[in-house]
């Protein structure tokens, strides 16, 4: 309804903090999978992009606290899935107290891998190459190299697209076009790069000056989906422009109806973040003040 222009942003984030009573996994991952990682790419490189991730820590911060770390006799599926969403949410939001027991825990991992929980192995390797040093960068992509098992692969793949370092983002753009990785896991990494990693710019710059190269790559037909899907990392209309004058000019005619429908979903994107982020940041704002008065 916020998007629609049917309902103030403010509404949102009033539902938001009622939502911490709730342990109903289908609300959580409704509210965790859509409008608070959309807000976060409209924030980025915004003035009030510290203030929001510091909000949504707080905000599941106490969820977390109240489920803990590992599992307990009478969980039942929700709420293990639950506790899983949780750790990967605040991670990717920064949350000192989770990045720390993430490494803390990977530490463990490498040592024996017995010693952390399967269903831990994805937010925590997906925590601890978002927040990378060269040295643990390394020992992720070793660890993606030795398995046999392919959805291990695809894990420690999917922790080194995470990667804030832009110098270790560009490794593992040349990862993707390795034969480390398959075409199709491949195509997943530079949109999650682009995405969630937060680096739209080092993968569409790449991809547009190598085209012949991404083209042999990935196909003629995948190709012309996946140029498209990079460009959605971006909030700014004259990327969207940009996005389609290329196509036009480098790829078929079959590609351009993909490049609009994502032209245009930049372009929204960029009318919503001009529209609502000073609201945001607003009621984030005299949030955080109230909060610290009580």
């Amino acid at each position: 309804m916020v998007e629609s222009g049917n309902a103030p942003v403010s509404a949102y984030f009033d539902l938001l903090d009622h939502l911490q009573q709730d342990n109903s996994l289908a609300v959580w991952e409704s509210t965790i999978g859509g409008a608070i990682r959309l807000i976060n790419r409209l924030e980025q490189g915004q003035p009030g992009y510290e203030n929001y991730q510091k909000y949504i820590c707080q905000l599941l911060g106490p969820k977390l606290t109240e489920l803990g770390w590992d599992e307990r006799a009478e969980d039942d599926n929700q709420t293990r899935l639950l506790r899983v969403m949780l750790i990967e949410t605040l991670g990717f939001f920064g949350d000192k107290g989770v990045i720390d027991e993430s490494f803390k825990r990977f530490e463990l991992f490498q040592r024996d891998l017995s010693l952390l929980a399967p269903n831990l192995r994805p937010p925590v390797t997906h925590i601890v190459g978002r927040y990378s040093s060269e040295a643990t960068y390394t020992q992720l992509s070793s660890m993606m190299e030795k398995t046999e098992k392919a959805e291990d692969k695809r894990m420690y793949l999917h922790a080194l697209t995470a990667v804030l370092n832009p110098d270790l983002a560009k490794k593992t753009m040349e990862l993707t076009l390795s034969s480390k990785v398959p075409p199709a896991d491949a195509g997943r990494a530079l949109e999650s790069l682009a995405i969630e990693g937060e680096h739209p710019n080092i993968v569409w710059d790449y991809a547009t000056r190598h085209l012949d190269e991404m083209q042999k790559r990935f196909g003629f037909f995948r190709w012309n989906r996946l140029l498209p899907s990079i460009a959605e990392g971006f909030t700014d209309e004259a990327k969207a422009i940009e996005l389609l004058n290329f196509v036009k000019s480098n790829l078929s005619p079959a590609a351009i109806k993909e490049a609009e429908s994502s032209a245009n979903l930049i372009v929204f994107h960029a009318k919503l973040k001009a529209k609502e982020l000073p609201a945001i940041d607003k009621w984030i704002t005299d949030k955080m003040a109230t909060t610290s008065r009580e």
